[in-house]
């Protein structure tokens, strides 16, 4: 069973990256009872499609790159330094236009993403 709470320091470096398709990454960062930080790399093209798991919150940032965000009825193109809320049962995906890095907090954490 993975532990409760991650360490509270960590750096990126610190933690395997877990491929989840061809071209996307997922490094799962910190985590406690109720949220999650992950860093996600997404090759340009790639996607991560919409989300499976409608109870979850997602709040993302745009570190690098460039993202397409599908999210109820809206389509919208998201550079470095924009960022989006997906709210709970909004089904939602993500596009990579560019090489991109987009860090993401999901609440409640998931638990499979747990190293």
């Amino acid at each position: 069973m993975a532990q409760l709470f991650s360490s509270n320091i960590v750096h990126s470096t610190d933690r395997t990256p877990v491929e989840v398709s061809a071209g996307v990454q997922r490094r799962t960062l910190v985590w406690g009872p109720s949220s999650m930080l992950a860093e996600w790399r997404m090759k340009a093209g790639t996607c991560i499609p919409p989300d499976q798991n409608p109870e979850m919150e997602e709040a993302a940032y745009v570190v690098s790159g460039q993202v397409e965000v599908s999210m109820g009825d809206q389509l919208v193109t998201l550079k470095a330094g924009g960022a989006f809320m997906a709210p709970f049962r909004t089904k939602h995906s993500i596009k990579a236009l560019d090489d991109s890095i987009v860090m993401v907090m999901f609440s409640p954490p998931q638990e499979e993403w747990k190293p």
